[in-house]
């Protein structure tokens, strides 16, 4: 069901009587707030709200335990903490796009989500990054663009899998020396930050507008 750049301002009590959807999408519409009747649609594959100015998260999401994709960009979510949220309750999640809200971190716990690959929350005010990111060892691709990020936590180089790694437009001064155990990782871009110097083994870089004084010994060996 897919009724993306309508007028919509609320969906039904009864839309959990859709007991077979398998797909939701509502992008674009002046929701504010999805009603807690969505967490009965126990099917759901996948859900899209995007650019709907949604400001929470019902507590009743965290039914959906079928749910593998979730797009919740461009909104106004401030946080994925405390209660009512219960996006990490979603076990067989494996894309989360989080992009352009009002984040300003992450739970200690978002680990849980051990089947997530995607993970996207570029432009939200982190700062930094939680240390339980490093639990999400099925992680491909990882993209926290425009943050204000100042430093990467070192449980970074847990996520063996990782393919791409998106930290451009943040303030990084230095990489953690785990960034070596990144042994898979054929993609990434650093480019807008302000290091001066790197750890080895990485393979494929954007590196503009750093602080760099030198090339860094990482690169010439």
């Amino acid at each position: 069901l897919c009724f993306s750049k309508n007028q919509l301002t609320m969906l039904p009590g009864n839309i959990g009587s859709l007991k077979h959807l398998t797909y939701l999408g509502m992008n674009h519409n002046p929701l504010s707030v999805l009603a807690e009747a969505i967490g009965d649609l126990r099917q759901l594959r996948e859900l899209w709200a995007v650019g709907c100015g949604l400001v929470s998260i019902p507590s009743s999401i965290g039914k959906l335990r079928r749910l593998e994709k979730l797009g919740l960009h461009n909104n106004k979510i401030t946080h994925l903490v405390c209660t009512p949220c219960k996006i990490l309750h979603l076990e067989k999640l494996e894309e989360l796009i989080l992009d352009r809200n009002q984040l300003t971190m992450l739970p200690g716990n978002i680990g849980s989500l051990k089947h997530l690959t995607y993970l996207g929350m570029n432009h939200n005010p982190l700062s930094v990054l939680a240390e339980a990111i490093g639990d999400l060892r099925q992680l491909r691709e990882l993209w926290a663009v425009g943050c204000g990020l100042v430093s990467i936590p070192s449980s970074i180089g847990k996520l063996r899998r990782l393919e791409k790694l998106g930290l451009h437009n943040n303030k990084i001064t230095h990489l953690p020396s785990q960034f070596g155990g990144l042994s898979s990782l054929p993609w990434l871009n650093l480019a807008d930050n302000k290091l001066q110097d790197l750890p080895e083994s990485l393979v494929f870089m954007n590196l503009d507008k750093n602080c760099f004084t030198h090339i860094p010994t990482a690169l010439t060996g």
